[in-house]
């Protein structure tokens, strides 16, 4: 499954903001509460890493997004 043709969708629908990193709360609200597990043990990776890897980055020490996906 691609992050762009299922989980987006499914956020947009749920009126989540993509220019911001979405939130564990907002996957957790949209259904997808059981990707940071299945990251973690199915591939090695870190949900922080994942929404890097599709373009979403942290905030930085004063709170505003660096990188943020466009």
């Amino acid at each position: 499954m691609q992050h762009d043709q299922k989980i987006e969708p499914d956020l947009r629908r749920a009126d989540v903001d993509l220019f911001e990193r979405p939130s564990y709360q907002d996957l957790l609200e949209t259904g997808y509460g059981g990707l940071q597990d299945a990251l973690r043990e199915q591939h090695d990776t870190t949900l922080a890493e994942f929404l890097r890897s599709v373009g979403y980055f942290e905030n930085d020490s004063a709170g505003l997004p660096v990188g943020h996906r466009r």
